[in-house]
């Protein structure tokens, strides 16, 4: 009898211990918080208003839609290397207001919303050597919508109803733009610097020339339609590819490039 009681006394033993193991496995290994918590308890800061000025680096986001004030930018970026979420919500301007973000150093990145009603840009880097990323950002009514520098990438934005001259979307050297349209902006709808990769970009209806490139640019399966009237569809410099593209419909040259401009299946 001793040795049954000892049997099962080990036996009770052993399963509590495996219930208690199992418990703290589960409570390592974690899973989806609930609640979730505020932002900021995932190391990330809330941006609550605007004006808003980041001077240190890291990952800042929106949790509501914010409109920004007369005579300043939305959000002014002052130190390298931060990320801007706008996790679905809007930067909306208002009349005399700047910019919706203007970063002022390098390494801006911005993911996943709209910015729209800015008087100068949505998002700018002017001045900066080295350009931004932008992902999943909706630029509407701003004076224009993207300006990088070089180095930059820019993918799954669209970018509408710009209201000056300049470009829809412009980058500067050795940048990529893939997957994005701009339509119905005042002037160019795509501009790109030297040795950009342009692909997979729809520009129409746009005031001035679809897609303005450099030189050694490659374009590839883009649409350039109802350029304006002095406005070429596509327009390349020296030693660029074109290849896959469709232009129509603009009222300038639908395809013009500068020597050893190679056209492919266009």
């Amino acid at each position: 009898m001793m040795a049954i009681r000892d049997k099962l006394g080990w036996g009770i033993a052993i399963a509590v211990s495996l219930a208690l193991i199992a418990a703290l496995a589960g409570v390592v290994r974690g899973g989806p918080l609930d609640p979730t918590g505020p932002p900021g308890s995932t190391g990330k800061t809330v941006i609550t208003s605007l004006p808003f000025t980041i001077s240190q680096p890291g990952s800042y986001v929106l949790t509501s839609n914010l409109t920004g004030v007369s005579g300043q930018s939305g959000i002014t970026v002052n130190v390298e290397n931060v990320t801007i979420d706008l996790q679905g919500f809007e930067l909306v301007g208002v009349p005399g207001a700047v910019s919706g973000i203007n970063g002022t150093q390098n390494g801006l990145t911005v993911l996943n919303g709209t910015i729209r009603n800015w008087p100068s840009y949505g998002v700018t880097t002017t001045g900066i050597r080295v350009g931004g990323v932008a992902d999943h950002v909706n630029l509407i009514s701003n004076g224009a919508g993207i300006f990088f520098g070089g180095r930059a990438a820019v993918s799954n934005c669209r970018v509408e109803t710009s209201t000056s001259a300049n470009a829809g979307i412009q980058v500067g050297t050795q940048s990529r733009i893939i997957n994005c349209v701009s339509t119905g902006n005042a002037g160019v709808g795509i501009a790109a610097g030297n040795d950009t990769n342009v692909t997979q970009v729809v520009a129409t209806s746009n005031g001035g020339t679809e897609i303005y490139g450099s030189q050694r640019d490659t374009l590839e399966d883009c649409v350039a339609d109802g350029g304006g009237t002095a406005g070429n569809g596509i327009d390349v410099g020296d030693s660029s590819i074109v290849r896959g593209c469709t232009a129509s419909n603009n009222g300038g040259v639908e395809i013009y490039g500068g020597p050893r401009v190679v056209l492919e299946d266009c």
